[in-house]
């Protein structure tokens, strides 16, 4: 019951971060724009302007970390309660879909949601 109640709060906590991680990336463009503006014809900073575009691309980084491990959590929740795998079985099924091959992980793990259990069972063993 334990591991339920943790998967769900990492659920809440990981969607929580990147929420706040995604809203510091999207404010950080029109910020960039603006100081570039000021320091090209009011001879602000040019610092301000690196700043922020670092900052920029620190938060979309951690925006990703934190939107893989939700993804994560969620499917290996699902596979746990849908289809009574163990949690490294589940962990197992993850690393397949999320590192096999190049691309974006993302949208492999996504249509995974769908799969009946045989099909899941050939990537365990």
């Amino acid at each position: 019951m334990t591991t339920k109640k943790s998967s769900s709060t990492s659920l809440v906590m990981f969607e929580a971060l990147g929420g706040i991680f995604g809203w510091i990336w999207i404010l950080s463009i029109p910020t960039s724009i603006v100081l570039v503006v000021l320091a090209l014809f009011f001879s602000w900073s040019w610092m301000y302007v690196g700043y922020s575009v670092v900052a920029g691309l620190l938060a979309k980084w951690l925006l990703r970390g934190f939107r893989d491990n939700h993804e994560r959590c969620r499917l290996e929740q699902w596979l746990v309660n849908t289809h009574g795998y163990s949690k490294e079985d589940a962990y197992k099924i993850w690393l397949i879909a999320y590192g096999n091959g190049g691309g974006d992980g993302h949208s492999r793990v996504l249509s995974m949601h769908g799969l009946p259990k045989e099909t899941l069972d050939k990537l365990v063993i």
